[in-house]
């Protein structure tokens, strides 16, 4: 088929999920085992699995692992293993049908809810219509004697020692060994015999570990790992083993009563933390694409942005054991969401809720292991819309109750005791009454986007924990070029429309470039600003609940990724290209960094330590105009006291630029570590609005040069100029490709190197041919007040009842 991503062209790669797929695989066996199990998981959704044309079972829940004794269905020599894969639309027209079930925000298809399959692969305001029919994960068979069916773990945590606790489900008998290997090479052995009565039953086994090496999240210490191996011994022989790689740490959720309301904050190995990142979507559509690799290269895009939680969304899968395993090994903390999302679900139902029992206890156990899983959470979006919705039955409001408050929870805290369940996203302490609370819980804070309220709202939103909040952007042009030729690109032009999916998304885009800096004379220009708005509205938030560190303890914006190449909230685009706003995230999240802000008499300045330990500093500032006269310079010393907030005095316009007007000046602020002088966080702060600031056509120069590295060529590109220069963008035309740094300001006679990789094979002379560097100015703007106001007008007026819906959500 023609790429569905690709122009138009999912309209018509939509007909091919209306037909039914046969997947087969001729095989040959001989053995002698005493048993033999078939063993799927990933099968995406309603199939019908064959062998030698014998039906074994039908599946109907792609979020679980199957395993069908087949021993007796095999034939000596040659097999044949067939699945089917039911195309899905009869099935859930029939149980829409027999039981209907209203879409509460629009997404999907109708009846989704009735099936146990990823919700986004129908639609969503994010990601095309697409679903797919096949087998993301494992198809094998499995010969054995004796195995373990299923580890997890327990942890006690004294002074200098940790009590480890194996629970290994297993079949005997035999000999039970667990070692665990510290990450300086130190063992710890223990055993016991299996009797041949215990047949799949659970053996608990201790390992007393001392001076244990702690796992931490990214910012608060290294993530160490130790190696964990049980096996199952029949004399010298080997009948099952599990290797896995374990953290040593505590997690807690504190929900505790303070002056504000209840507490929602992490605390690892005691250590309170304040949750930085965003909400992870599948990285692709067509989920088979996703390779190891690409889910490192995100995940370090994660830890590199200075984020230690990424939020696990329920429209989509359970992520893969790759995902959980790079997460551990980078120190990024996992909120994971069960697969529910913004629909009721026929949770009163009886074979349903057997279904998705046996679909929890898969995951659960799957996962149990991973030091960077933080939390199990209920669903995305279902508690707080608690309201008369048009085709939502009311009657399914008791059975969620009932299900995410109580039989999940006890199913949940059952299989793992060792994390916190927490009822939804977002949700407060009780059902439906504060489902999108300031005072508890977590929050979804829409009114800045879908409520079209400026990006100053955030600060009248003094969230607990918000665990989404966004604006959207378009990707990088070398993106956009990834599914249009287009000549004359414009937001209306077809190719363009279809790559955004979220209603009115374009002219919100819009909306918000005019409000900010003005009207884009191309489309080339909306590309540009649509990236600084986004960065600008999430640091904006962010700072503002950082400075709140207490009342506020995580920040996590939608969304950190796409799955095909879209407008979207992104700030890592589907070809893997940074945003705007991924590089600004590593600034706006730093561990120890410069809040600075401008009001209406001057600037208010914050300095915000996370660090588990308290920090030396030295911030130097200096006020320069546009061509870098110096107007004033200071510094000060200052003593960071762990996880705090220091508020500095306020500076007056008067003090920092004199007689010199406020537009043609910019004060540019630096913190190092007093021992180190390491530069712990910078800013350059404008004192006026960009569209009002008096800001100079720059002559930016630079050199270039190639450089060896280990993982090949790299290529330099140092900057300067004599005047200030607004956010730059260095480029390589039409190609993909991420840089140390971007979108960054350059301060008058600053220089600035930036490292790129460069393609395998590109030469020095043809990236020099590629590079690009603009700055803000270089991107004109139409500067048509009358347009601009009318276009406002008819927006604001056409978005009523959705910015009502806003408001009302956090009331």
């Amino acid at each position: 088929i023609e790429d569905p991503y690709w122009g138009t062209n999912e309209e018509q790669a939509k007909k091919i999920a209306e037909q039914d797929f046969i997947f087969r695989r001729s095989f040959e066996w001989e053995g002698t085992s005493s048993h033999v199990d078939l063993v799927l998981n990933g099968v995406d959704t309603l199939a019908d699995i064959s062998l030698n044309g014998q039906r074994l079972l039908s599946t109907d829940n792609a979020f679980r692992t199957w395993r069908i004794p087949v021993k007796d269905y095999l034939n000596e020599g040659e097999n044949l293993l067939e699945v089917k894969i039911n195309a899905p639309h009869a099935y859930l027209k029939r149980k829409q049908e027999e039981r209907p079930i209203g879409m509460m925000l629009g997404f999907g298809t109708a009846g989704l809810p009735h099936l146990r399959k990823p919700q986004y692969s129908f639609g969503w305001d994010w990601g095309p219509s697409l679903p797919p029919a096949g087998i993301d994960g494992d198809v094998y068979l499995e010969a054995y004697e004796a195995r373990i069916e299923n580890l997890t773990l327990s942890q006690e945590h004294k002074k200098d020692q940790v009590t480890l606790c194996a629970h290994v489900k297993v079949s005997g008998p035999g000999l039970l060994v667990v070692k665990a290997t510290s990450p300086e090479g130190r063992t710890y052995t223990a055993q016991t015999e299996i009797s041949a009565a215990h047949v799949f039953s659970q053996t608990d086994i201790s390992l007393s570990i001392t001076d244990p090496v702690l796992w931490w999240c990214s910012g608060m210490g290294e993530p160490a790992l130790y190696q964990l191996d049980v096996a199952l011994l029949k004399e010298d022989t080997v009948l099952d083993e599990i290797s896995r790689s374990i953290g040593l740490r505590t997690i807690e959720l504190d929900t505790g009563k303070d002056p504000y309301g209840h507490q929602f904050r992490f605390k690892i190995n005691g250590e309170p933390i304040f949750a930085k990142g965003a909400d992870w979507i599948p990285a692709d559509s067509f989920i088979g694409r996703v390779t190891r690799e690409k889910l490192e290269s995100l995940i370090k895009a994660a830890r590199d942005a200075n984020m230690n939680m990424l939020r696990v969304w329920g429209g989509g899968y359970y992520e893969s054991d790759d995902f959980y395993d790079l997460c551990d090994r980078y120190g990024i903390l996992v909120w994971q969401d069960f697969c529910f999302a913004c629909n009721p679900y026929p949770l009163d139902e009886a074979p349903f809720l057997e279904n998705v029992a046996k679909e929890v206890a898969d995951q659960v156990n799957r996962l149990q292991t991973h030091p960077s899983l933080a939390l199990w959470c209920g669903n995305n979006e279902i508690l707080m819309f608690d309201l008369p919705l048009p085709g939502i039955d009311r009657k399914l409001t008791k059975a969620v109750r009932q299900f995410f408050f109580v039989t999940l929870k006890e199913q949940v805290n059952a299989l793992d005791p060792e994390r916190p369940y927490w009822y939804g996203s977002p949700s407060g302490r009780a059902f439906s009454k504060n489902g999108n609370s300031l005072k508890e819980g977590d929050t979804h804070l829409w009114q800045v986007w879908h409520g079209l309220d400026p990006i100053e709202g955030y600060r009248k939103l003094p969230t607990r924990f918000c665990s989404e909040f966004g604006l959207e952007s378009f990707p990088s042009m070398a993106s956009i070029r990834d599914f249009t030729d287009a000549g004359d690109l414009s937001i209306s032009q077809p190719d363009i429309a279809n790559h955004q999916k979220s209603a009115g998304g374009n002219e919100k885009i819009l909306y918000y470039n005019i409000q900010r800096y003005g009207h884009p004379a191309d489309f080339e220009s909306m590309v540009y600003f649509s990236q600084l708005m986004q960065a600008d509205g999430m640091r904006y938030a962010v700072e503002y609940w950082r400075r709140n560190l207490g009342r506020c303890n995580g920040a996590l914006y939608w969304q950190f990724n796409d799955c095909w190449p879209v407008a979207s909230w992104a700030s890592v685009d589907y070809a893997g290209d940074y945003k705007a706003l991924q590089y600004h995230a590593r600034h706006f999240f730093a561990p120890t960094a410069i809040i600075a802000e401008t009001t209406k008499t001057g600037v208010d300045m914050w300095i915000v330590n996370d660090r588990p330990c308290k920090v030396q500093a030295d911030l130097r500032w200096k006020c320069v105009t546009m061509k870098g006269e110096k107007l004033s310079a200071g510094t000060r010393e200052l003593n960071l006291k762990k996880e705090s907030v220091l508020k500095l005095q306020s500076m007056s316009f008067e003090e920092l630029t004199g007689d010199v007007s406020q537009k043609d000046a910019v004060l540019i602020l630096e913190l190092s570590d007093a021992v180190s002088s390491q530069i712990l966080s910078t800013r350059q702060l404008l004192l006026v609005k960009d569209r009002d600031a008096a800001l100079p056509k720059p002559d930016i120069r630079c050199n270039t040069r190639m450089t060896a590295s280990d993982d090949g060529g790299r290529y330099e590109v140092t900057l300067f100029s004599d005047t200030f220069a607004h956010i730059v963008l260095v480029r390589l035309e039409g190609l993909h490709g991420n840089f140390s740094d971007n979108f960054f300001d350059l301060a008058p006679g600053q220089e600035k190197t930036v490292d790129i990789c460069l393609p395998e094979g590109m030469t020095k002379e043809e990236a020099d041919e590629k590079l690009q560097i603009r700055s803000f100015v270089d991107f004109p703007l139409k500067g048509d007040a009358e347009e601009e106001k009318a276009f406002t007008r008819k927006l604001m007026k056409d978005s009523l009842p959705m910015r009502v819906m806003m408001k009302l959500s956090s009331l």
